[in-house]
């Protein structure tokens, strides 16, 4: 499938990969310089854009870069969080395939929901509505691809918007880009999955499969994302609990916590929550705590399950 791979030889994937990956950069790169941005801050935002690294140069963010680079930001924060194959298929001529391709579809479609809530909310809480679409796009894009790239929220915040934001940091982008966090396709064959059991406890006999792109998911794989969920839940949790008894309310460590697993960086979110939330002000202990999540949702939790574990090493 469209999901899978780029090419039927994984070396000639790799390339084009590559290829994909760099080409964003330079193209980024060259927008921001044309935008004003000087050399270095433009080098540094692009790398930690395409990447979805949530590392800025400066401490306000990127709010003193001007309108034309934000807009340029918030589109490839968008593109970064796309499988990777999607954005080789758009390349390569054949935009209708993108549309085939269900992960993206409900990407999109999770993307503008946000957006529209978000603009409706800020709106209400009497701040302007241009500048409201406009936070809400950047916003949304920086949060969903865990780029992080953060510019200065509305004066007023509702309560709405923190959920919003907690939800998007838990979902993430889509499987196969550089983005962290669940992933979309994880929690599309969750929601089917659980769907699926709902619809049989009222048809018995009734036989059901999840499918995504007319390509039947296997029990085994969808016990395997129960797995992956459960423990990225845990460490979210156990994260938290740590960052409580370094002294942060329940609120701030819980969204630091989620925040660092999915590799987000600094968070509007976490501000907001915190009073201007700063990492200097953490314990040595928090700040270990959220360098191993970082590790973990960078790395994936099995993968450093399996490195810490006796029985891996036996193997050998």
């Amino acid at each position: 499938t469209v999901q899978r791979k780029l090419h039927p030889r994984i070396s000639t994937s790799v390339q084009l990969m590559w290829m994909i990956y760099v080409g964003m950069t330079l193209l980024l790169w060259g927008l921001l310089m044309m935008s004003g941005i000087d050399f270095f801050d433009s080098v540094c935002t692009t790398l930690a854009t395409v990447s979805t690294g949530g590392f800025m140069v400066h401490d306000n963010g990127v709010s003193s870069f001007p309108q034309s680079a934000l807009v340029c930001l918030t589109l490839f924060m968008f593109l970064s969080g796309v499988n990777i194959a999607i954005i080789y298929r758009l390349v390569a001529g054949k935009p209708k395939e993108m549309w085939h391709n269900e992960e993206f579809r409900v990407y999109l479609i999770v993307f503008f929901i946000a957006v529209i809530s978000l603009s409706f909310a800020f709106y209400v809480q009497e701040n302007g509505l241009l500048s409201s679409i406009n936070y809400a796009f950047f916003h949304v894009a920086s949060t969903i691809s865990t780029c992080g790239l953060s510019i200065p929220s509305p004066n007023n915040w509702p309560r709405i918007a923190s959920a919003i934001t907690f939800v998007l940091i838990i979902i993430g982008a889509s499987a196969g880009s550089t983005g962290g966090a669940l992933k979309i396709k994880r929690v599309m064959i969750l929601v089917k999955y659980v769907r699926n059991y709902f619809t049989r406890m009222l048809h018995p006999h009734a036989v059901f499969s999840v499918t995504i792109d007319d390509t039947r998911i296997s029990d085994d794989y969808i016990n395997k994302i129960f797995g992956f969920v459960f423990m990225y839940v845990m460490f979210i949790v156990g994260g938290g609990f740590v960052l409580t008894i370094c002294g942060l309310d329940i609120p701030t460590a819980v969204c630091v916590s989620a925040a660092n697993i999915a590799n987000l960086g600094p968070s509007p979110l976490i501000d907001v929550l915190g009073a201007n939330f700063d990492y200097v002000t953490l314990v040595p202990l928090a700040k270990w705590t959220l360098i191993v999540l970082m590790l973990v949702g960078r790395i994936e939790i099995f993968a450093i399950i399996a490195l810490f574990s006796p029985a891996y090493w036996r193997r050998g």
